[in-house]
């Protein structure tokens, strides 16, 4: 981890100029960091990288590099595990292997968390049209996976954004949190694509287990971020509540394996963090969750508020009054 410590600190030395994912990922590849097709799957190899990402986010500005790493594997590599095609197994047997970047765009203007609300198309011959408004990674991505529905399904589509320039307009995207991590909206105009760019046949199910993947993979970022904080070691309530935290995310990643995320995760949701923020708020002497970004815009990617999140909460708890 010293290589990795040490490269965060050059580049935010040099006064934040470049982009810092593609500068960065041949290292977290070469210092075996970033996981590879195999680690996807391995269970031993799960558990360390929820490990990495606490790591990496409790060094200064590591937050940046670990929700960048996380979302890549998360659900670019999500979607590489559920896929069939052979273009799938081409990227998969490369992934973790080569310093290329894949992002994933879902969302479109208006969609709300829906698929249904989808307006991209793409027709018998294989025109893609459409745009995509929050790419995460996507300013630093080599090829972004697109989310398109065609009759009840949605197939995934990998379009390489230098092959296709021509065809793209792209506005990159900087949110008041975490800000280096950079997030593309993109349209497509008349883009041709093929059957063999076909990377899943149908995202419709996938959808929720990627998303509690992101937000498992935050919990880790959360006690990485947390942990660097100056009364971390000193204030025994606060030490408390990591602790918990830090127990339930090792017990749920010990069980986590690749045919059975959905399940454990669905299971251990809702994900216990707001102890945790609760006491951040009663320290910083503020009444409402949400003015943490106020002491620090970070504190943003961890005040989960969106409709899929919102759905998963209604969901459990149908499912509880059901028993």
């Amino acid at each position: 981890m010293n290589v990795i410590y040490e490269s965060l600190v050059r580049f935010f030395a040099n006064g934040v100029d470049g982009d810092m994912y593609k500068e960065l990922k041949p290292v977290l590849i070469k210092e075996s960091i970033f996981p590879n097709h195999k680690d996807l799957i391995d269970k031993g190899a799960i558990v360390n990288f929820q490990k990495n990402l606490q790591m990496i986010s409790a060094m200064p500005n590591g937050i940046h590099l670990a929700l960048a790493m996380m979302v890549e594997v998360n659900v670019s590599g999500g979607i590489l595990l559920a896929g069939n095609e052979s273009k799938t197994k081409y990227l998969l047997d490369r992934f973790g292997r080569d310093s290329s970047i894949l992002a994933t765009g879902v969302s479109e203007p208006g969609w709300e968390g829906s698929l249904r609300k989808l307006k991209s198309s793409i027709d018998s011959d294989f025109f893609l049209n459409g745009t995509k408004s929050f790419i995460t990674n996507g300013a630093s991505a080599n090829s972004v996976f697109w989310v398109v529905p065609v009759g009840d399904t949605f197939p995934v589509y990998c379009i390489n954004k230098e092959q296709h320039n021509d065809s793209l307009s792209m506005e990159v995207i900087y949110t008041t949190f975490v800000k280096n991590v950079n997030h593309l909206k993109m349209t497509a105009v008349d883009l041709r694509l093929s059957q063999s760019d076909m990377v899943l046949n149908d995202y419709s199910n996938l959808g929720v287990e990627l998303r509690l993947k992101e937000m498992f993979g935050l919990i880790s970022i959360l006690l990485g971020f947390t942990q660097s904080l100056p009364f971390f070691m000193t204030d025994t309530l606060f030490l408390r509540v990591w602790e918990e935290l830090k127990q339930f995310r090792d017990n749920v990643s010990q069980n986590l394996t690749h045919n059975y995320y959905l399940q454990v995760l669905e299971e251990a949701f809702p994900f216990p963090t707001n102890a945790l923020l609760q006491r951040l708020c009663e320290i910083y002497e503020i009444t409402e969750m949400k003015d943490l970004t106020k002491v620090n815009p970070d504190f943003g990617i961890f005040l989960w508020d969106d409709h899929l999140t919102r759905y998963l909460t209604q969901k459990k708890m149908r499912n509880i009054r059901k028993t």
